[in-house]
C-alpha cells in the first residue's frame, strides 16, 4: 500500500480514516467531515469568495446539479473542470452546503419528497440497524457507511437501478456471487438486508484495502472510474483530492475538440459548425480577433458535451453522503443511538438433503415428523411424507427396517414459519430476498428469524 501524503482540507479528513485502526467505531464518529468544518472552508477560501459572481458553475443554479443534467455548455463545462482541477475540496465543500441549504427549504416540494424519502430509508433500516452495525464492525468499516445504502436505494430491498444494481445496498451481481450471495430466480440474497449488508461490508473494506481510503473505497463503491485513475497514475501515490483532479480533467478534454484550420476556413464558419459562439473560440485560443488566424494553425474549440450519468453521479456522491451525515446529525437521527448487536437475529439454513436408517417400530409419518420440526402442522407432515416418497420411488407407505431412506429437507418459508413458530407475515418482511411464501427454497438458503 502506498504511503499517503498528509492532507488538508475535506477530501483529506475522510482519508485519515484509513490510518486508524477500529477498536470502537465511536472513535471513527468525530474523524468523518461534517458540515460545520465544511462551511469553514467555503467561507475561509479566496479563491471561492472571487469566483462567486464570475464562475458559472458557482453562481449559477446549483439545483440543476442535484438531478442528472443531459449536458453543459462549454463554459459551465469548463468552470467545473478548471475548479475540479485546482480546487476540489471547494468544489465538494460547496455542493455539500448547497444539499443541506436545500434540504432545509421552507415549503418546497422536492426538498419534502428528499426528506421523506430519507425518513422512509432509515424506518426501513431500523429493524436490522444492530445487525447490521455488529456486521460492518467485524469488518473494519466505519458503521457510518452504512448509511451509503439511503442514496443508493433508500434502503428498498426491491429497488433496481438501471444497471441492474440490487437491493438496500445496490450490488451488482458480480458483485454478490464474489462476496458468496445466492441469486435464484424467486430467491436473490443481494435484496435481503443482513445478507447484502455483509457484503457490501466486505466488498468496502476490500475497497480500502486496494485505494487506500475510505474516500476512494466509498467512490469505487459508485463507479469504475477510479480504478481508471489508478491506473493512469502507473503505481504512484494517489488520493481523493487527486481523484477529483482526474475528474476535472477529463471533463475538460471531454469539453474540447482540437482541430486543424483547412485552407479557406473562416472561423464564423467553424463556430456555426460547432455551434459554439466565436467570442469563446477566440478567447480559449488567446486570439484577439478572427483575422489572425491562418490555414494550417490548429485551434482548441470548446464544445458543448453530453456528461457521462456515471461522471457526473460520482462527482455528487460524495457531497450526498456528507450532506446526508450532517442532516441526521442534525436531527439526532435515531440511527446514531442503536448499539450494534448480534443477538436481535438468528439465520436458518436449508440443510444438504441427508439420509435416515430405518429403525424398527418407525413408520414413514413418524420419521417425516422428525424431519418437519417439533412445531410443524400436520400438513407440513404430509408434506414431508410426499417428499420422502417421491425421493426414494415408494409407491406407498411401507419401509423396512434397516432400510436407507434419502431425506428432502426442502422447505418453503410457510415451513420455515411453522419450525420456529412465526408469523409469516413478519418473516416475509424480514426475508425480502424470498419472492414467494410457498416456493420450496434451493439447499444452503438462509432464512432471517427475528428473535
Amino acid at each position: 500500500m502506498k504511503k499517503q501524503r498528509k492532507k488538508s482540507g475535506i477530501l483529506g479528513k475522510i482519508a485519515i480514516l484509513s490510518a486508524l485502526a477500529i477498536p470502537s467505531l465511536s472513535l471513527v464518529i468525530p474523524e468523518m467531515p461534517t458540515y460545520p468544518r465544511v462551511a469553514r472552508q467555503i467561507e475561509e477560501s479566496v479563491l471561492i469568495r472571487a469566483l462567486k459572481e464570475k464562475n458559472p458553475f458557482y453562481s449559477g443554479n446549483f439545483e440543476k446539479y442535484f438531478d442528472r443534467p443531459s449536458d453543459f455548455n462549454p463554459e459551465e463545462a469548463n468552470s467545473l473542470a478548471k475548479m475540479l482541477v485546482e480546487n476540489p475540496d471547494a468544489v465538494i465543500g460547496t455542493l455539500v452546503k448547497k444539499r443541506i441549504e436545500f434540504y432545509q427549504k421552507p415549503n418546497d416540494a422536492r426538498a419534502e419528497n428528499m426528506k421523506a424519502g430519507l425518513e422512509k430509508g432509515i424506518k426501513r433500516m431500523l429493524p436490522y440497524l444492530p445487525a447490521i452495525k455488529h456486521i460492518f464492525r467485524e469488518n473494519g468499516v466505519p458503521e457510518e457507511l452504512i448509511l451509503l445504502s439511503l442514496p443508493e436505494s433508500e434502503f428498498r430491498p426491491h429497488a433496481t437501478s438501471h444497471m441492474g444494481a440490487k437491493g438496500p445496498f445496490q450490488l451488482m451481481n458480480y458483485i454478490a456471487k464474489k462476496h458468496g450471495l445466492t441469486l435464484e430466480k424467486g430467491y436473490e440474497e443481494s435484496r435481503n438486508p443482513i445478507l447484502s449488508s455483509e457484503a457490501a461490508a466486505s466488498e468496502l473494506r476490500q475497497l480500502r484495502e486496494k485505494f487506500g481510503d475510505w474516500c476512494l473505497a466509498m467512490l469505487r463503491y459508485n463507479s469504475r472510474k477510479p480504478e481508471n485513475y489508478q491506473k493512469q497514475n502507473g503505481g504512484k501515490e494517489i488520493s481523493c483530492s487527486g481523484y477529483f483532479n482526474f475528474l476535472g480533467e477529463s471533463l475538460k478534454r471531454m469539453g474540447e475538440k482540437n482541430i486543424r484550420i483547412k485552407k479557406g476556413e473562416t472561423l464564423a464558419r467553424i463556430a456555426k459548425k460547432f455551434g459554439t459562439p466565436l467570442e469563446e473560440i477566440l478567447l480559449r485560443n488567446g486570439i484577439g480577433n478572427a483575422s489572425e488566424i491562418k490555414a494550417g494553425s490548429e485551434l482548441i474549440i470548446p464544445v458543448k458535451i453530453k456528461t457521462p450519468p456515471d461522471y457526473y453521479e460520482n462527482i455528487n456522491y460524495l457531497p450526498r453522503f456528507l450532506a446526508l451525515l450532517e442532516i441526521l446529525r442534525k436531527d439526532g437521527n435515531e440511527f446514531y443511538k442503536i448499539a450494534p448487536s448480534s443477538e436481535s437475529l438468528e439465520i436458518y439454513i436449508i440443510p444438504q438433503n441427508g439420509s435416515h436408517i430405518v429403525s424398527r417400530g418407525e413408520s414413514l409419518e413418524k420419521i417425516a415428523r422428525i424431519y418437519s420440526g417439533v412445531n410443524s402442522s400436520r400438513e407440513s407432515v404430509k408434506k414431508m411424507i410426499q417428499r420422502t416418497r417421491y425421493a426414494n420411488k415408494l409407491k406407498g407407505n411401507v419401509i423396512l427396517p434397516g432400510q436407507n431412506l434419502a431425506i428432502s429437507y426442502q422447505k418453503s418459508l410457510e415451513d420455515v414459519a411453522e419450525i420456529y413458530n412465526q408469523n409469516i407475515s413478519r418473516l416475509r418482511e424480514m426475508n425480502p430476498h424470498i419472492k414467494y411464501s410457498s416456493s420450496i427454497l434451493p439447499a444452503g438458503a438462509k432464512v432471517i428469524i427475528r428473535k
